[in-house]
């Protein structure tokens, strides 16, 4: 499995803030995956992206989140397009930990389940989507596009 975009995360503290560069996602009951017309939205992405995920209740509870994508670092390009194994090492390299999928989906798409960080609306270049999924080209810097957002941050 390839992640398209590599964020760390570590379990949120007994007491006290997150490590500094993260950001702490409270524990939440969401609703995960799509609908088929949600997914009409994103028309033309290549599979799997375009394939509706039944809409399901998840839970999760409170962690911590980078800021921005690994490096987590404001300014640099991240990297992208990392397969499991590789993400998972570079994660424990910095005592962190890879987020589990359900995790990653709360702090994404927040607790209504968004499809896109900011809602279901898709809104072309409120986030870093000039390259088409699936192609090679430029990915913008950590930070760039601070409208792109969940509500946590």
């Amino acid at each position: 499995m390839l992640l398209l975009v590599l964020s760390c995360g570590s379990s949120a503290p007994p007491s006290g803030p997150c490590p500094e560069g993260m950001v702490h996602v409270p524990g939440a009951t969401f609703q995960a995956g799509a609908t088929t017309e949600q997914v009409g939205a994103a028309e033309g992405w290549p599979e799997p992206w375009n394939l509706p995920r039944a809409r399901q209740e998840r839970a999760v509870e409170g962690f911590c989140v980078d800021v921005y994508e690994y490096p987590n670092d404001k300014g640099r390009e991240p990297k992208v397009w990392v397969g499991w194994e590789d993400a998972k090492a570079l994660c424990e390299e910095q005592g962190k930990r890879l987020c589990q999928e359900d995790e990653w989906v709360l702090a994404c798409a927040g607790p209504e389940g968004w499809l896109f960080p900011y809602g279901d609306t898709f809104e072309a270049g409120r986030c870093n989507d000039e390259v088409p999924v699936g192609e090679a080209g430029h990915v913008a810097e950590s930070g760039e596009f601070p409208r792109c957002a969940s509500p946590y941050g």
